[in-house]
């Protein structure tokens, strides 16, 4: 569960968008030492279905599971909780609230990131929205069985970030799925793992997706 409201909300922000910086890169970290966001909750109406598509799929692993309930991430960090719409934790949609934009599921390197596209898009052709690269990551747009927006990236190194007026530079070109899958990982295919989820949001009435769109094809299958 997420710890402290402020600090998420902090977190969030760092996470979505352009961060102010000292002039020659990012400033302290406000976030105590050890904090970290707790996993992302979804309720579903298809519990099995999710469970499927975020572990076949995106390669998360199956931490405990359920009548009601399961919880997915990597090792014995938890990135995702499903929630079955019936049961008494689940809370009911409120349209008055902030939605959900999407949930980005960070990756180590390219090659699992590679591993987990490609993957997500033979267990689920349709789901996938696009992709950019950012200069600051690069990253691939898909949506689950019930249209929960996912985000698969991998961060660029740092010091090749570029700062202008104590701002990060970001961007959204084109990212081409198939070159992308091609380059990194040729013949093999090492089991992607997720190393951390950020959560991304913004007010129901306003939700968008301003991407670069690059459709798959089918020699990425």
């Amino acid at each position: 569960m997420i710890a402290a409201i402020l600090a998420v909300l902090a977190f969030v922000l760092a996470a979505c968008g352009t961060t102010a910086a000292a002039e020659d890169g990012p400033p302290p970290s406000a976030l105590g030492p050890g904090l970290r966001m707790g996993p992302v909750e979804l309720v579903t109406s298809d519990l099995d279905g999710l469970h499927r598509f975020y572990t076949e799929g995106v390669g998360l692993t199956t931490i405990s599971s359920g009548e009601d309930d399961v919880v997915m991430g990597t090792g014995d960090t938890e990135l995702l909780r499903l929630i079955a719409a019936d049961s008494p934790d689940a809370t009911p949609d409120d349209y008055t609230q902030a939605g959900l934009y999407h949930s980005a599921f960070l990756f180590p390197d390219e090659a699992e990131l590679a591993t987990s596209v490609l993957r997500t898009a033979n267990l689920a052709p349709a789901s996938f929205q696009g992709s950019s690269d950012h200069k600051v990551s690069k990253a691939f747009y898909f949506a689950d069985p019930e249209g929960n927006g996912v985000e698969l990236y991998v961060d660029m190194p740092e010091d090749t970030w570029e700062w202008n007026d104590g701002l990060v530079t970001m961007g959204s070109a084109a990212l081409d799925p198939n070159a992308f899958i091609a380059e990194h990982l040729g013949n093999s295919a090492p089991a992607a793992r997720a190393t951390a989820v950020a959560m991304c949001t913004c007010a129901a009435a306003t939700c968008s997706t301003p991407r670069n769109s690059t459709k798959t094809g089918s020699d990425s299958q």
